[in-house]
């Protein structure tokens, strides 16, 4: 072994020198005293199989020392403690390679130093930002599980809310379904008293009804519609209907019925379905008249002395004169020594056509609706016209005027009986007939 004061042969620092840069940045240990070694034995480094079998410079180990080693060992093993520490130290000492102080390198130590300082700095700054990230983390779960809990809270309290306001609702309406049921229950108890009640009225008592029904209808048909066949029938129904009842006190009532029918049978009823049709029939014999027939009208100047000798004239002048005003509906005497009357144009005759058609349509309105002045006003300002313009009297011309004259002739709304009297005696006897029952 060689102290640190004594170098080494010129071949090994020569070999040292050629070593890696990580053999050069190791720290040179200085070796302990011989006087040390056997008080205090230095703790044998770390060595790795690779190392026990090469030396300091990297050469291979001589087998037979790593046998003697061994079995130096295996003595060591079996000598007391402290002569294995001495042995073990001795071992150690053995295998260490000479030790060369190298020169220390300030720059690539300071460029360590500044290096692990950054490395602390980068850890440090990384172990910090991580920690925040867990604290950051360990926040979000807390929230997290508050804001779980509020919500189960929150669903907890809206369930329970929803839950008192059906079985409120529940509860309103089974209150509303009783108070319906107990307002059905005593509707139907009213109901069946009536039944009981009405089930009690007899059997004429109904009858009687239908009777007062009947002649009130029968009333209705005559003086509203004016239907005289409608209103036969219902008295006829009505007459049927009391002589089912089989009641001694309502003889005067089908006696004053019979009457009326009779009176109803010896109305004249008028056929206002012919009267429509023949209407309709002179309507079209108009419409067919030939132009020649009709004349222009004659302008009449009449001067202040004659309107004055005209009202002077004496009574039985007048009288002659409208005697001859009827006479000329049946004759028309024409004075050839007068100057031949023009004709009237075709739009003159369309007209004239136009208006007798309007007139006889008014009065087919006036059958329908059975009304006597409009109907007769509507024939005889037709006849009128055709009198006035037409030339002479042909065979066309001539039957035209006896078919207005006969349809003047009939009489579409006859005097109607009155048939309220039986009405009236039917009133009476069911009033009677309730007082005895009253006073019974």
């Amino acid at each position: 072994m060689s102290t640190p004061n004594e170098p080494t042969d010129n071949k090994k620092p020569q070999d040292a020198e050629t070593t890696s840069s990580s053999d050069a940045s190791e720290t040179s240990v200085p070796a302990p005293d011989q006087a040390g070694d056997a008080s205090t034995p230095a703790p044998p480094p770390d060595v790795t199989p690779e190392d026990e079998a090469k030396g300091s410079d990297g050469a291979p180990v001589n087998p037979d020392a790593a046998e003697a080693e061994e079995k130096a060992g295996q003595a060591a093993a079996e000598k007391p403690v402290d002569t294995q520490v001495a042995a073990a130290a001795g071992v150690a000492q053995a295998m260490m390679p000479p030790l060369t102080i190298k020169p220390v390198r300030t720059g690539a130590l300071w460029a360590a130093i500044v290096l692990l300082l950054i490395l602390v700095v980068v850890l440090s700054a990384g172990g910090w930002m991580l920690w925040q990230a867990q604290q950051q983390t360990a926040e979000r779960v807390s929230e997290l599980a508050v804001l779980k809990g509020t919500l189960a809270e929150e669903r907890t309290r809206i369930l329970d809310e929803a839950s008192t306001r059906l079985q409120e609702t529940l509860r309103l309406t089974e209150e509303r379904q009783k108070a319906a049921e107990a307002r059905l229950q005593q509707q139907i108890s009213q109901l069946a008293t009536k039944v009981l009640q009405q089930s009690a009225t007899s059997r004429t008592d109904w009858l009687l009804a239908e009777a007062e029904y009947l002649l009130r209808l029968a009333n209705q048909r005559l003086g509203l519609e004016r239907d005289v066949k409608g209103a036969l029938k219902v008295l006829e129904a009505a007459d049927t209907v009391l002589a089912e009842a089989d009641d001694p006190a309502l003889v005067p009532v089908r006696q004053a019925i019979a009457e009326e029918r009779a009176a109803l049978r010896a109305t004249g009823l008028p056929d206002r379905t012919g009267l429509f049709l023949r209407l309709d029939a002179l309507a079209g014999q108009v419409e067919r008249l030939n132009q020649t027939v009709f004349i222009a009208p004659v302008e009449t100047h009449t001067s202040v002395g004659d309107q004055a000798e005209a009202e002077g004239a004496s009574d039985w002048t007048g009288r002659l004169a409208r005697l001859q005003q009827q006479v000329e509906k049946y004759l028309v005497i024409r004075r050839l020594d007068k100057p031949v009357e023009p004709l009237l144009s075709p739009d003159q005759i369309a007209y004239l056509k136009a208006n007798l058609r309007l007139m006889l349509e008014q009065a087919q309105l006036a059958v329908m609706q059975q009304d006597e002045a409009v109907y007769a006003a509507s024939l005889a300002k037709a006849e009128r016209w055709l009198r006035q313009w037409l030339v002479g009297q042909d065979a066309a011309t001539t039957a035209l005027l006896d078919t207005l004259a006969e349809l003047q002739r009939e009489t579409i709304a006859p005097e109607l009986p009155d048939i309220t009297r039986s009405l009236r005696l039917l009133k009476g006897v069911i009033r009677q007939m309730e007082g005895e029952e009253g006073g019974s």
